[in-house]
């Protein structure tokens, strides 16, 4: 009978303890969390800073040493200045001529010659007191008014004449010197039998020769 009464009687559950949750952690105010945000970024900024501030004065250090090596290096001596260059004439005038070789030119290796007039010349007596001295003159007067332009005062226009000639003929173009009359004409227009005195006006670009009136007119004498 006890048997079948324990059987009958239901079972007593047995009550399991609840185990508490842990507590949720805090959250943090959000201004807090900012804060720190904007303290991490300062503090990167602050490091990215000297980064670059070191790398600068690497470069700097190093252009430095550059400077101080090209400085220990022997300096080259200087350069001598360059003389400035005289422009030589282009061609011979009758102030830049050398006056010995000009005569050897018109009269060789002659001690004595004439001018267009017949006068003697000495070669020894160039531009001298003596009554056989000579000069280098303008054969059509320099800075004339002539067909194709001025004449210039170059070589082909240069010619020996006596001291005294020069004197009379006063830098005209038809003028009269030794008692004779002359005039000034372009070579290539006269043939050289007419050249006064017989003067070498081949290689001039004018040449005087020895003229007369008739009837009215200037002609070849």
């Amino acid at each position: 009978m006890s048997k079948k009464k324990d059987a009958a009687k239901p079972k007593k559950e047995v009550k399991v303890a609840k185990v508490k949750a842990e507590p949720k952690a805090v959250k943090e105010p959000k201004a807090v969390a900012k804060a720190e945000t904007k303290a991490d970024k300062a503090t990167k900024d602050k490091a990215s800073k000297a980064v670059k501030a070191d790398k600068k004065a690497d470069k700097k250090a190093t252009k430095a040493d550059k400077a101080e090596k090209k400085a220990e290096k022997t300096p080259k001596a200087p350069k001598a200045p360059k003389e400035p260059k005289v422009a030589k004439p282009r061609v011979a005038t009758a102030t830049t001529l050398d006056h010995i070789k000009f005569w050897e030119a018109q009269f060789g290796k002659k001690d004595k010659g004439l001018d267009f007039s017949g006068r003697e010349v000495v070669k020894a007596e160039f531009k001298t007191a003596d009554a056989k001295a000579w000069d280098i003159e303008f054969i059509m007067p320099f800075g004339k008014e002539a067909k194709g332009g001025l004449v210039d005062g170059s070589l082909p226009n240069l010619q020996i004449v006596h001291l005294k000639t020069q004197k009379q003929r006063g830098g005209q173009t038809h003028f009269s010197a030794n008692g004779k009359s002359f005039q000034v004409r372009k070579t290539k227009k006269v043939k050289p039998a007419n050249f006064a005195g017989k003067y070498d006006y081949s290689k001039t670009t004018h040449c005087i020769v020895e003229v007369k009136q008739e009837a009215g007119k200037t002609i070849l004498a």
